[in-house]
């Protein structure tokens, strides 16, 4: 297989950029502590000062704090690239991509260092997935093309609607009496909600992903109608009794958080697509899991429809 010429130019291009991309995204990070958020910065300004091995001690600090955090993946890629160690490199920008699905530098950076790889396969799936995100690829996948056949959907998939996945729509719940304390209990739940909700459109060959909603064809939407089942009243329960305005959280911790709930697809201000649906325990990461694929498919067939 012969490289061609655009793809090895943008392979020389990786360090300068590298560098750029590192100090300016850097910044655009959130949740993780203020420990690993510290360490991802001062990698960051080590490798614009060409301390990449140096910059690596402080990444595997911010991710052994943060086995999650997206950035610190991303720019430990950067710096294992700019190290000559190119597997790791790879591994690295495609756990980016995992973490934070969408994110296109993310998915273009792991689409370079498959492609000087040879793995032609990857290569192809996150420069489309790059593509999807925003970045204009068009001219870098008629070359590639050359040196690997495209996936058989591949025009379909260059063409699929864009979807932007936003934060679970909490407002029906504002007028609940435990709703500040409910959403807080809920939160890396409803977090973990929208990540894979991002996952499964991404994998989806129906849909493409995008990291803003200007950017979208459809706004995807989970609006929460009503979340607690037995955890819950347990708790209101107990603030009714003691007349208490905390309520102990702590002591419903193991019973399950439920969640009625609608998917929408929203195009601009039009509704476009409304189902219900329902997870019995939002803290089980496997049934968001199933319940979202089962709506995805759903999703699919929908858009079949309208074809």
């Amino acid at each position: 297989m012969r490289h061609h010429a655009r793809w090895v130019l943008l392979l020389t291009l990786i360090p300068s950029l590298a560098l750029m991309f590192s100090a300016h995204e850097t910044a655009a990070t959130g949740g993780q502590t203020p420990q690993s958020q510290q360490a991802v910065q001062r990698a960051s300004s080590l490798l614009q000062q060409n301390q990449a091995a140096e910059a690596l001690e402080e990444l595997d600090r911010a991710i052994e704090q943060d086995p999650s955090f997206a950035m610190a993946y991303y720019i430990r890629g950067m710096a294992l690239g700019n190290l000559g160690r190119e597997e790791e490199a790879q591994q690295a920008f495609l756990e980016a991509a995992l973490y934070n699905p969408g994110w296109t530098e993310a998915h273009y950076y792991a689409a370079l260092s498959s492609f000087r790889l040879g793995d032609y396969d990857t290569c192809w799936e996150q420069t489309i997935l790059a593509h999807q995100a925003g970045k204009d690829l068009t001219a870098e996948i008629a070359d590639l093309s050359n040196s690997a056949p495209p996936p058989d959907d591949l025009e379909a998939r260059l063409n699929a609607p864009r979807v932007y996945v936003q934060e679970a729509d909490l407002s029906s719940l504002e007028e609940t009496r435990t709703a500040e304390q409910t959403i807080a209990f809920s939160a890396p739940y409803l977090q973990e909600l929208a990540h894979q909700a991002r996952r499964g459109i991404q994998d989806s060959h129906y849909f493409g992903l995008v990291p803003r909603p200007d950017m979208a064809d459809y706004v995807f939407v989970i609006e929460v109608e009503d979340l607690g089942g037995a955890a819950f009243a347990e708790m209101e329960d107990w603030r009714r009794e003691e007349d208490q305005d905390a309520l102990p959280l702590e002591e419903s911790a193991n019973q399950p958080i439920e969640m009625d709930a609608y998917l929408k697809l929203l195009a601009g201000e039009e509704q476009a697509y409304r189902r219900q649906m329902r997870v019995r325990d939002i803290r089980t990461a496997s049934q968001i899991s199933a319940e979202l694929s089962r709506q995805i498919g759903y999703l699919e067939s929908w858009l079949e429809e309208q074809r």
